[in-house]
């Protein structure tokens, strides 16, 4: 079964990864958040992460550039390959409102591209925007 990385904002901890129906969920002294995009390994590279889906409202999903199936690259300029979702997860998350810069290759073309993305989601209620089937 394929292991998904995401930050679910509307919970007062974080969830690392998900296995199926499993969760784990990590309590923090402060809440941490992530972007609203669910990852998953590659298929073809498995060094490689890419987006399995983005929450509806999420900064991910707003800023209108980020697609399933492109590869996350690097965090505030520090490269993830070889990540594990784990590891992608800690990154992403942070505080509330502060910002994160992630940097994607285009599936299929690989055309790189960077956005900065705030941290959180506005609406209590969220569901998945867009999923690879």
């Amino acid at each position: 079964m394929a292991r998904v990385a995401f930050a679910c904002p509307a919970f007062s901890g974080h969830l690392v990864a998900d296995t199926s129906e499993r969760f784990v969920a990590l309590q923090g002294e402060k809440a941490r958040v992530g972007i609203g995009a669910y990852f998953q390994r590659d298929k073809d590279i498995d060094s490689v992460l890419s987006v399995k889906s983005l929450l509806k409202g999420s900064p991910a999903q707003q800023c209108n550039k980020i697609a399933v199936g492109d590869h996350i690259m690097a965090v505030n300029g520090a490269s993830v390959e070889s990540f594990s979702l784990a590891e992608l997860a800690e990154k992403l998350l942070g505080p509330t409102g502060s910002v994160v810069e992630c940097t994607f290759a285009r599936r299929g073309t690989n055309e790189r591209y960077a956005v900065s993305l705030t941290r959180g989601i506005n609406s209590d209620k969220w569901s998945v925007a867009s999923r690879n089937k």
